[in-house]
């Protein structure tokens, strides 16, 4: 399917196998292609060559005028073994800073997501990370380091004492398990009158723009084991840092605090408070 959008990255008009629009001669237009993995859960490869969505743009009378095409990938379904052993849910640890970074020990949230994304967030800049499970018992492996995981709520990567870079160590936090957790969240995050603002509609679909970044995506399927953890699928467009990224609602521990979109992707990523 495909829309017209507008500068938020929301659709203006009706999703459809076509669209129909008037174009200025001087006057950018954007549009926004919506593919669906029906591949059962294999997945789709990247493949520029055979794995593409065409865009053409015709004319009143039908004659094609022009087309563009982007190369489309999913990752496969996570297996079912790997989704019971990974610890999912929302973790509250201390993690080892790099040599010379004070302080030494930082307070950090780790999101733990179906097919081991994990989004890494110490308040400042989240980033995306992954993590695999184990060969035996409750252990898993992140950022070339072992961990392990126990059912009544610990974590630890790496030493006990956490001596090197990366090395953590911490406990469930329960705003995961959906204990005291509060409705799903929607409205804007972000100022409005800076033109830096992402928006949650009622119906899980998210659009604004961050920088120079075209943001558009849809709230994804509950985590399982973490009903309490709102997640989403993002993707940037228009800008230099463009591609797939991982959100969630960093829900607040007091009520009169704000929730923040916490954004992560590979290279970094954004905290947005509503």
């Amino acid at each position: 399917e495909v829309c017209q959008i507008n500068a938020s990255a929301a659709c203006i008009t009706p999703r459809g196998p076509t669209t129909t629009t008037v174009l200025g001669q001087n006057d950018p237009a954007f549009f926004a292609v919506f593919v669906r993995d029906t591949s059962g859960g294999s997945g789709i490869a990247f493949d520029p060559a055979n794995s593409r969505v065409f865009l053409r743009f015709s004319d009143a009378s039908g004659v094609m005028r022009s087309s563009t095409s982007a190369a489309v990938l999913a990752p496969p379904a996570a297996d079912a073994s790997d989704v019971a052993a990974i610890p999912m849910g929302r973790w509250s640890v201390l993690r080892r800073q790099p040599e010379g970074i004070w302080p030494g020990l930082a307070r950090t949230d780790l999101y733990v997501l179906p097919g081991g994304q994990v989004i890494v967030d110490d308040g400042q800049t989240p980033r995306l990370n992954t993590m695999a499970a184990g060969e035996t018992g409750p252990t898993f492996s992140m950022a070339n380091l072992d961990g392990h995981w126990q059912s009544d709520g610990a974590i630890r990567l790496g030493q006990m004492w956490s001596d090197s870079p990366g090395e953590f160590w911490g406990v469930r936090d329960a705003r995961s398990d959906g204990a005291g957790h509060v409705a799903v969240v929607t409205g804007q995050f972000g100022d409005p009158a800076t033109g830096d603002f992402v928006t949650i509609g009622a119906g899980g679909q998210i659009s604004g723009r961050i920088g120079a970044c075209l943001v558009s995506g849809t709230s994804t399927a509950p985590v399982p084991g973490a009903s309490g953890l709102q997640t989403a699928s993002l993707t940037l467009m228009s800008c230099a840092r463009s591609g797939l990224y991982q959100a969630v609602i960093d829900a607040p521990a007091n009520d009169e605090d704000p929730a923040v979109l916490v954004i992560a992707g590979t290279d970094g990523g954004w905290r947005i408070a509503q």
